[in-house]
């Protein structure tokens, strides 16, 4: 706690025990001094009260949690990293396009941000999703880029480890250059 806060609470709390000193029968006032001074001189302590709670456990636990989390679901996005690595997403689009489908990959499916397209680039979002449902590869694209199915749990609603920052960084990258090159060859690029 800074200093300035700290004369601030001592000022609160001797405004609001100035009350307790009052002259009581036969105390003369006393009860409501050691009481603020008590509290005056705890002050100092909230520092080690913070501590205290660091060390007894609270960060430890957390920490733990977020090893467990990073054990259990880096695997998972170290293999999805290496595939998306080996695909080519002007090959991926060239092949989608020779199919006859216009589609774009939303950064998440369910969202409707479509990397590397600018806003002006309108997109019939639900047609847009019927056209990846309804195509093997690019339903086969959309899983693998999407956040495991196991970390959509609440058990792993803080797992946001340097594995998944660069799968999620790797995916919008394939995905910016699969639409960009969607949108060239939709346009007679």
């Amino acid at each position: 706690m800074s200093s300035s806060l700290q004369t601030l609470a001592l000022i609160v709390i001797v405004m609001l025990t100035s009350g307790c000193a009052g002259d009581v029968k036969g105390g003369g006032g006393a009860g409501g001094v050691a009481t603020a001074s008590a509290l005056v001189v705890a002050l100092p302590l909230i520092p080690f009260a913070n501590a205290y709670h660091a060390v007894s456990g609270d960060v430890r636990k957390d920490a733990e949690r977020l090893e467990q989390m990073n054990k259990e679901l880096d695997p998972i996005y170290e293999k999805r990293i290496a595939i998306i690595e080996g695909l080519n997403p002007t090959e991926g689009a060239e092949r989608v396009h020779s199919e006859g489908i216009e589609a774009f990959l939303p950064q998440q499916s369910d969202m409707q941000i479509y990397p590397g397209l600018k806003n002006m680039d309108v997109v019939d979002s639900k047609a847009n999703a019927n056209k990846i449902l309804g195509n093997e590869f690019l339903s086969y694209l959309q899983t693998l880029m999407d956040d495991d199915p196991v970390q959509k749990s609440e058990k792993y609603a803080n797992y946001y480890s340097p594995t998944f920052r660069r799968f999620r960084h790797l995916g919008s990258q394939y995905k910016a250059s699969f639409n960009l090159r969607i949108r060239e060859l939709s346009r007679g690029a």
